[in-house]
């Protein structure tokens, strides 16, 4: 019978971990760029201060999954709930580069048993939540024995890529009349105002200039208190400038800076992969209050022919659910925000104030 079994480390060293992670991540060879040591290597750097745990997955004794785990403990209603976070901090200011298709790094054949172990140690652990988030993967955390899983899905979209997406006139056949109609008359207003409209792709690190306005026109559009941009926070910054500076022979970042004649239009962030393209933000140029100034929508629509024409197989617009991802892209789908609680006295006191909280509110 195989032996699966599951580990603990509590401070993780550096150099020891990358080492572990770069090689199940080369054995596993799928591409998600959000598990890359690209990103979660960048993770560890900021956090680290926090002494998040490394989990391991073993099959007989051979490590096949890993996880990065750190718990908190809030107070609600006087009742103590120890809360844990997979590949999370739990704190804003250093989760607020969101990671999306976030999971264990792990092979699908061990998925199952490795997901039922995880569960048993998490009650063993006395931990109260566990938010997995977002997650393309639900089924496997659904119905495992004395947990209550809740899932909240969050639309997302995408791209499929090729011959017909590859000029911008077969791109916007395949779209509604309606959107084919707003697209070209906002590039006609855009041109013949402005001039005609140029992509510049910048691999890796735009400069100070680009990277300075870029910022500016970001925090422009997200400044309320609900959605703010993560450019008034130097943790989100530091972050991303760390991913420009350090390339993978597989990932990277990839700006496109979008000009009409004379003025900057704007600039498309991407996670570049092998295949995948992943729009991550946008900054734009709303100079112009005229309602056929759309430039939105123009340079994904340019920038999805764009990837189309050198090879790329997918444009994701990730989570998020938005009209221009809804009128630009041919493939829908949910990523989820998944938490755990399993069974206990404690969790189940948790959970009757909350819904005393809710029907009173």
């Amino acid at each position: 019978m195989t032996e699966y079994s599951i580990s603990v480390i509590d401070h993780v060293e550096f150099s020891s971990v990358e080492k572990k992670w770069v090689k199940l991540e080369s054995d596993i060879d799928i591409e998600n760029i959000f598990l890359s040591w690209f990103w979660i290597g960048n993770w560890l750097r900021q956090s680290q201060h926090l002494s998040p745990k490394l989990i391991e997955f073993k099959r007989e004794n051979i490590v096949v999954g890993l996880a990065f785990f750190c718990t908190h403990t809030k107070r609600v209603s006087g009742i103590q709930i120890r809360q844990s976070y997979i590949n999370k901090t739990g704190l804003f200011e250093l989760d607020q580069p969101w990671i999306e298709f976030n999971d264990i790094l792990i092979d699908e054949q061990h998925r199952q048993p490795c997901s039922q172990l995880f569960n048993e140690w998490l009650k063993e652990q006395d931990i109260d939540e566990c938010v997995l988030s977002l997650t393309l993967k639900k089924d496997i955390w659904q119905n495992l024995p004395n947990v209550k899983t809740d899932i909240e899905a969050v639309p997302a979209y995408s791209v499929s890529l090729g011959k017909n997406t590859s000029t911008f006139d077969t791109y916007l056949a395949g779209l509604t009349k309606n959107t084919r109609s707003t697209l070209r008359r906002a590039m006609r207003y855009i041109e013949k105002q402005y001039g005609t409209v140029t992509i510049e792709p910048v691999k890796n690190t735009l400069s100070s200039d680009d990277w300075k306005q870029l910022s500016v026109w970001h925090k422009e559009r997200w400044n309320d208190e609900s959605q703010k941009s993560g450019f008034f926070n130097p943790q989100f910054i530091d972050f991303h400038q760390y991913l420009q500076q350090n390339p993978t022979e597989n990932y990277r970042i990839e700006t496109l800076i979008f000009n009409a004649g004379n003025i900057k239009l704007g600039y498309l962030y991407y996670m570049v992969g092998v295949t995948d393209i992943k729009f991550y933000l946008s900054a734009i140029n709303y100079c112009d209050d005229n309602n056929r100034y759309q430039p939105g929508l123009v340079m994904h629509a340019l920038a999805i022919t764009h990837y189309s024409l050198i090879g790329y197989e997918n444009y994701d617009f990730m989570g998020g659910d938005s009209q221009y991802k809804r009128s630009l892209s041919n493939r829908s789908y949910f990523l989820h925000c998944i938490t755990l609680r399993p069974d206990s006295l404690r969790n189940s006191c948790y959970q009757a104030l909350r819904k005393i909280k809710a029907s009173v509110s």
